[in-house]
């Protein structure tokens, strides 16, 4: 976990719109505001197996989102809809299951019926000749 928040660290201190004139400095401090944050996810997710299944959900969450954008998917309702559902059906599927690897299924379902989901706007009435 260590090097994972240094490399964080170093790249949010190092990267273009983050500049600083003393960058061991800013290192050293965002690893210490980075450990801070990590130690109170490590204290409330004591099992590194519900990590592991939530942060598999999260990612499941955005997977068809991607996938439709990847695909030239050009309507952005469609990826708010297929990310909102996802999150829908990883907290439902935690709700209801707990935190087990069958909520991947809630997800994954979640995933599609938000893609598929048909958005209708109101059109503004044209009132040219």
């Amino acid at each position: 976990a260590d090097t994972n928040v240094y490399a964080i660290s170093s790249h949010y201190v190092l990267s273009k719109k983050n500049k600083s004139i003393f960058p061991v400095k800013s290192i050293r401090m965002t690893t210490i505001i980075l450990m801070i944050i990590t130690t109170f996810i490590a204290l409330l997710f004591t099992n590194i197996v519900d990590v592991s299944i939530i942060a598999g959900g999260i990612s499941l969450t955005l997977s068809f989102p991607i996938i439709y954008l990847l695909l030239n998917g050009e309507n952005s309702k469609r990826f708010v809809g297929s990310t909102t559902g996802g999150l829908i059906g990883l907290v439902g599927g935690i709700a209801i299951f707990g935190i087990e690897p069958i909520i991947a299924i809630t997800v994954i379902a979640g995933g599609i019926l938000g893609l598929l989901w048909n958005f209708k706007s109101k059109k503004k009435k044209d009132f040219s000749p």
